[in-house]
């Protein structure tokens, strides 16, 4: 199950960087549309991974926050 969500994780978050790449463009109203849509996806990867530092989500050191 572990490596199910690991798979899943990096896929949304590959997901979230490739819709990110939209902000090259750089137009305005576009910001509207994709950055939901990339914060969603880098939600569900998130959640999908859970606790720990398996997937591309690492806890912060305590003292670096």
């Amino acid at each position: 199950m572990k490596y199910v969500r690991w798979t899943i994780s990096y896929a949304l978050y590959w997901m979230g960087h490739a819709v990110s790449r939209l902000d090259r463009w750089d137009i305005g109203w576009l910001i509207d549309i994709w950055y939901p849509v990339y914060n969603r996806l880098m939600g569900w990867s998130t959640r999908v991974q859970g606790a720990g530092d398996f997937g591309p989500w690492q806890d912060v050191p305590d003292g670096e926050a």
